[in-house]
């Protein structure tokens, strides 16, 4: 019995950790950082990576949440918060597709725009896979000639070991898993 859980447990976490790509990481021109997340994780990890000295500039977008409410100026203003300068900010709306595909064109621009050279991309630990491979692909279409690295933002709501212990965990995992499937289909 005891074996068999251990067993189970051990599969359950290589199901969360598959999800995971993470890059050494080395200075960058600039963190892109991925909205989606709802509870600052994202942010905070861009911001710490900046503190760092790992980027000189943060690169945000985002839509409309809620009426009159966009996340892009919310996670500026989170930013700001935490003590990065307002001028080291770079926000704009996604002018798209409302996802991780149109996000990475709109980020994408504004780091080419910007005179940027490389970007370490900052999104949710469970959601690097499929980030990493659209900002790939993305480079790739666009002809952009960009380095980029990807650093995994530890999401407590949903850790990569022990993500089925709630249902918060469970429902991002599995959406993770159908939004890469769809990603694969549509690519």
């Amino acid at each position: 019995l005891i074996i068999t859980i251990l067993s189970r447990e051990m599969w359950l976490d290589k199901i969360g950790e598959f999800l995971v790509h993470k890059d050494p990481i080395k200075p960058a021109d600039a963190i892109i950082v991925l909205s989606g997340s709802g509870n600052g994780s994202r942010i905070r990890a861009g911001v710490h990576l900046y503190k760092e000295g790992f980027g000189k500039a943060i690169v945000v977008s985002g839509e409309e949440s809620y009426p009159g409410f966009y996340t892009h100026i919310l996670m500026k203003s989170y930013a700001i918060k935490q003590g990065v300068p307002k001028d080291k900010i770079i926000a704009r709306r996604i002018t798209g597709e409302k996802s991780t595909w149109g996000e990475g064109i709109t980020n994408l621009k504004t780091i080419q725009e910007s005179g940027f050279k490389s970007f370490i991309l900052v999104t949710s630990a469970f959601h690097t896979r499929r980030a990493y491979h659209i900002y790939k692909e993305l480079l790739s279409e666009k002809g952009y000639n960009l380095q980029m690295l990807v650093y995994p933002a530890e999401d407590l709501r949903v850790p990569i070991r022990g993500w089925w212990k709630s249902r918060v965990g469970r429902k991002h995992i599995l959406l993770e898993y159908l939004s890469t499937i769809n990603y694969m289909l549509e690519h």
